[in-house]
């Protein structure tokens, strides 16, 4: 008895867990990911923004995107849209709110404040970004240049803002 109280109170967290697939799955590269996604970015994490008490392990954040790997015509679309801040003004319009992070089942799905990273993006029906999850995979990897250069290929990259 004492077996299965064990088992079904650890269950959720076993199905709640980021597990990445054996190696004869054999899953899609970054490259691979980012041609599948509509937008890809570099961008720093300005705020999180995580609701306690949610029913949803969803949740959206604010980048300050530095680099527009792929994807700067929707970009450009998604600002003409609305009206940017002063801030965004200020900062040359380089501020993107991003939602759908945060999937418990999903490997990289979560982002911090003050970390950066290339971000695998959609284009929802309304017009606003939204995470790209691929299979086990999510839609945040720690960026490093290495990484960004490799992704450039794949896409016309836009102005490096350093």
């Amino acid at each position: 008895m004492h077996s299965l109280i064990l088992v079904l109170w650890t269950l959720p967290t076993v199905l709640s867990t980021c597990v990445f697939p054996s190696d004869d799955a054999k899953p899609k590269g970054l490259e691979e990911r980012a041609i599948d996604s509509e937008v890809v970015l570099a961008a720093y994490t300005r705020t999180v923004y995580k609701q306690r008490n949610s029913s949803s392990n969803s949740y959206s954040a604010e980048f300050l995107v530095f680099n527009i790997v792929k994807g700067e015509d929707r970009v450009v679309e998604i600002y003409q849209k609305r009206k940017p801040s002063s801030l965004e003004t200020a900062l040359n319009r380089r501020l993107v709110n991003v939602s759908n992070f945060g999937d418990p089942s999903k490997c990289e799905s979560d982002v911090n404040p003050g970390e950066t990273y290339i971000l695998l993006l959609d284009v929802l029906a309304n017009g606003e970004l939204s995470a790209r999850y691929d299979g086990a995979y999510g839609p945040a990897v720690v960026y490093t240049r290495d990484k960004e250069t490799a992704l450039e290929a794949i896409g016309k990259s836009s102005t490096v803002f350093y």
